[in-house]
């Protein structure tokens, strides 16, 4: 799959989970750019907030709409029974996690408790001797669990030790499968996670030959990449692995690769044939010459207000901290390595990129930043808001040029020391960055800021940005200038926006799988990566007290201290705002007070990630401020270590739980669960993954005796009372609580904890799904009658796709996306067959799209569903606007005129709208969709503002006959 990229306009955020930026974009009241309210953005590529868009995340293991529902039914079958019983012994407070693509625990955890007791036996003795014991419920039989190879452990500052299986199978290791677990030291075992492939020996030896080479390999994920660049590019990298689709094992080859100046890539690559199996960006978007070690710089941000508040310019020397190599010539040191790189090809070039360190104090002197006035029509600078170059002036940043460099390797040097001590203690052992193992930073200072004929061009503004590869390879930051919304002024200079970058760094190595790669994959993930990269970084400036925070004043504390001169602007909200409060700094749009977990997803925020990090971001301080600095931070830093592969926040929530448990007997338990109700993240709380586009809040506490029990039961029809076969019923969140209903439609779930449960969800392959709340009442049965709705244009069900238009953007987003089921994949497709952005009148040059459903059998047609939200990682615009519906006896036509005809609009998205018919339509045999233009809200904004300028998609289209 090959997509070109789009441009977007400052006033847009970027749309989704893979180049996660700081996003430095004004987002206005009126809601973004692309005529998309903040409360629906797509999920999937992403871009920064003046750049082309990049390519998303894609998993071929991640299933969707009908093939989750088969696999659901499958696990239940298997070994759903022995899942249950594991859940039962462990209490109320059980937390099972089920991969329904492998039908194996991805995590099993206990909130309020540990798995096991103290045990002197060896760590790794203690959890095998767990999973040997529970192996049904875990799925793996003797041979799976010889096929476990430990691949890493480590004891961090807490004294819990972490141990890493890889699943390895004639040498070749399976691509993120494998098994974690958690060991205190005492001998307790908190959680097991990875989800282990069951069987594998015998999938290896079904599994067909490798074919292509690496370099082929990474030419193709190059290509994947939408890169102009040579195919095979120094520090690309090919490794042979197994992979697990829901066809069988596939030979593949995983990927790095850095295809253009600014995304890196981790990608799979299946070795038979050359398909895509996996993506995900690593970049998240926000002679010796004796030198003194003496530099000039300040702490916080240039200019700060008061003695004590980070922003007086001060002497210090980097070699006697520790951050400068005693013989650089330039700044180097433990933590990185630094340069301008002004034109953004990612090398040190001489002369036109070349800093220098200081040999002597006089020449330090001489480096000290150099504050700019106010250039016309930029935002007013001051003594204590101090800009640091001029953007109607070329090359005006060279004057700061050495300064700014000086500045990074001194702030992230300061970080860097930070975070290796208690209470994160983010060590070389948890994968920090180090040059003795290979990985300190590359840090580029005014990247781009000459690309313009002196100036940076609108991809290298008001942003930042972090690109973190697997451990042992070093991670990259590129911090650019900024202007027009912000102050004319350098990101380095921001320890806010430098150690905001900094921290996804630190996320993306704690939150791992078994072969120690960053699992923030899916938008909950993504976002939480956002909000933890907030909170880490106003933690540090609060606790050095360069800013205040009053607690009975909500509202003060905006991730633009600096920037944009405490205006609200890259958020929508100051990050201390708590719930309900009804200040200007805390309500955005119709939302009064700070975020609740029912904003997530298909609430107000959407699964934009760095929407969704605002939820996070809030939660955690709201723990802060009740908690203090040095138990939350080594709460929150222990519980990304304990969270499940590619989290949502009830993950999350739990893995900090669990660390509570560990680091302090649960004496902190009654105050998190009070905090993390206030936000939506009650016991109670639902999500099925961190993908779940729908996940459901709740605002309880633990109800005060887990043991109460009660059941759930009912019966499965359809829409016109027959009962269903092989429907999968569960507790979102708790796959321990499923059934699988009978030929007579029944089923019964046992031994669910009394409460009210907000999403109950029954599915079969071909049905639309039906959700409900349930209440549990003690030792009574709660009944629940799901009602499916079929849906006759579903593949499941028996339909296909017989013909299309356009290009072919399988398998991520091809045309059978639109009829799998599923909210989390869809059809995308370009606006012209160029495949180039559309021009100022584009609006009369988009040609239509199509696809000619072939129905299971001749039906007559009583109404559609469309969800004609952007698919793809596409912004808004590229969702469908107007629309046409045809209808034939067979798919060869004749089509006639449309049944059914309109156009969606912003409301309309992230949602099946129903489309019913006037009168039905008889004989139907194939239906033809039409998509005939997006959802662009001005075409003089194209070619480059819109994504609609260039692609128009569909998630789903659905035909009833009821």
């Amino acid at each position: 799959m090959s997509r070109a990229a789009v441009g977007r306009r400052i006033t847009h955020f970027a749309p989704a989970l893979a180049a996660t930026a700081l996003a430095l974009g004004f987002l206005t009241a009126a809601g973004p750019s692309d005529g998309s309210p903040p409360t629906a953005q797509a999920a999937g590529r992403a871009a920064d907030d003046r750049g082309a868009e990049h390519h998303g995340n894609y998993d071929a293991r991640i299933l969707h709409g009908d093939a989750l529902a088969h696999a659901q039914v499958r696990q239940v079958r298997a070994n759903g029974k022995a899942v249950h019983r594991l859940a039962v012994g462990l209490g109320g407070g059980a937390r099972i996690e089920v991969d329904p693509l492998t039908g194996t625990p991805d995590s099993v955890s206990a909130t309020g408790r540990t798995l096991t007791g103290p045990s002197k036996a060896a760590p790794t003795k203690i959890a095998l001797g767990y999973v040997r014991d529970h192996a049904a419920a875990f799925g793996l039989t003797s041979a799976d669990l010889s096929t476990l190879v430990l691949a890493r452990r480590y004891t961090d500052v807490n004294k819990i030790t972490h141990l890493y299986w890889q699943q390895r199978v004639q040498g070749i290791p399976v691509f993120g499968n494998g098994l974690r677990a958690h060991v205190t030291a005492d001998g307790r075992l908190l959680s097991v996670q990875g989800a282990p492939v069951s069987g594998l020996s015998r999938l290896a030896s079904n599994a067909p030959d490798a074919r292509i080479s690496s370099s082929t390999a990474i030419g193709r994920a190059v290509s994947d990449a939408h890169s102009a660049r040579p195919a095979v590019q120094p520090g690309s990298t090919a490794q042979r692995v197994w992979f697990l689709t829901a066809e069988g094992l596939r030979p593949a080859w995983t990927t790095y690769t850095e295809p253009d100046t600014v995304g890196a890539y981790a990608h799979v690559i299946d070795a038979r044939t050359g398909a895509v199996l996996y993506r995900q960006s690593l970049t998240d978007y926000e002679g010796k010459n004796d030198p003194s070690g003496d530099a000039y710089v300040h702490d916080n941000y240039p200019g700060a207000s008061g003695d004590d508040s980070g922003g007086k310019i001060h002497h210090v020397n980097l070699i006697k901290l520790g951050f400068l190599d005693p013989h650089a010539t330039y700044p180097w040191g433990p933590f990185a390595t630094v340069w301008p790189d002004v034109n953004d090809n990612n090398k040190r070039d001489v002369p036109a990129e070349v800093t220098h360190v200081p040999t002597s104090l006089k020449q330090a002197k001489a480096w000290k930043l150099k504050p700019f006035k106010t250039a016309k029509g930029q935002i007013p600078c001051s003594k204590h808001y101090m800009c640091t170059w001029n953007p109607k002036k070329a090359k005006s940043w060279k004057v700061n040029m050495n300064q700014d460099a000086l500045e990074g390797l001194y702030l992230s040097g300061r970080y860097a020391t930070w975070l290796e001590k208690a209470p994160f203690g983010f060590t070389k052992a948890s994968g920090n960055f180090t040059r003795g193992d290979g990985d300190a930073i590359k840090l580029n200072v005014l990247d781009g800021a000459n690309t313009a004929g002196g100036f940076p061009d609108g991809d290298h503004v008001n942003n930042a940005n972090f690109s973190t590869p697997q451990d042992g390879k070093a991670p990259k930051m590129q911090m650019y200038l900024n202007d027009d919304f912000y102050l004319a002024a350098s990101s380095t200079d921001d320890f806010l926006t430098l150690g905001h970058e900094f921290t996804h760094g630190l996320s993306n190595r704690l939150v791992v799988n078994s072969d120690n790669k960053s699992t923030l994959h899916s938008y909950q993930a993504g976002g939480m990566g956002e909000g933890w990269s907030d909170f880490y970084a106003f933690d540090y400036v609060l606790t050095h007290h360069y800013a205040k925070n009053d607690p009975a004043v909500p509202g003060e504390l905006s991730l633009d201290l600096y920037l944009a001169k405490n205006e609200v602007v890259t958020r929508t909200e100051a990050i201390d705002c708590g719930v309900g409060d009804d200040v200007p700094r805390c309500d955005f749009g119709d939302q009064v007070g700070g975020y609740t977990y029912d904003a997530v997803g298909d609430g107000a925020l959407g699964t934009e990630v760095h929407d969704v990090g605002e939820a996070w971001a809030q939660t955690l301080f709201d723990i802060w401020q009740d908690l203090g600095h040095e138990k939350t931070m080594g709460l929150v830093t222990e519980g990304m270590r304990l969270t499940a592969d590619d989290p949502s926040l009830v993950d999350a929530r739990d893995g900090i739980l669990a660390a509570d448990e560990a680091m302090y007997g649960g004496a902190d338990t009654d105050a998190l669960w009070s905090h993390f109700a206030a936000r939506g993240l009650g016991y109670y709380a639902g999500s099925d993954g961190g993908s779940d586009p729908a996940p459901t809040a709740d605002f309880h506490v633990p109800p005060a005796d887990t043991s109460q029990k009660g059941s759930i039961s009912g019966t499965a029809t359809d829409t016109e009372g027959n009962p269903l076969s092989g429907v999968s019923v569960h507790i979102s969140g708790h796959p321990e609580w499923s059934a699988v209903t009978d030929d007579n439609g029944h089923y019964t779930i046992n031994d669910v904890v009394v409460g009210t449960w907000p999403k109950v969800t029954a599915s079969r392959a071909g049905y639309e799904s039906d959700v409900d709340a349930v209440t549990v009442v003690a030792n009574t049965t709660a009944t629940y009658n799901p009602e499916l709705r079929r849906d006759w244009a579903s593949a499941s069900g028996g339909a296909s796709i017989a013909d299309f238009n356009g290009p072919d953007y399988s398998p991520q987003c091809g045309p059978e996306g639109a009829i799998d089921l599923s909210a989390g994949t869809g059809w995308g497709s370009a606006t012209q067959n160029s495949q180039q952005p559309l021009g100022p009148d584009g609006e009369s040059k988009v040609k239509p799209r199509f696809i000619v459903i072939d129905l299971p059998s001749t039906i007559d047609v009583t109404g559609f569903g469309v969800n004609p939200t952007a698919t793809c990682g596409d912004p808004g615009s590229a969702s469908t606007g107007e629309y046409k519906i045809y209808v034939a006896a067979t798919p060869d036509g004749p089509w006639g005129s449309p049944v059914a005809s309109g156009t969606f609009d912003e409301n309309d998205r992230n949602k099946l709208v129903d489309i019913p018919l006037g009168s039905p339509a008889t004989g139907v045999g194939a239906i033809k969709y039409v998509m005939v233009k997006p959802q662009v809200p001005d075409w003089s904004g194209c070619p480059t503002a819109y994504a609609g300028c260039q692609f128009i998609d569909t998630t789903e289209v659905a035909a009833y006959n009821d």
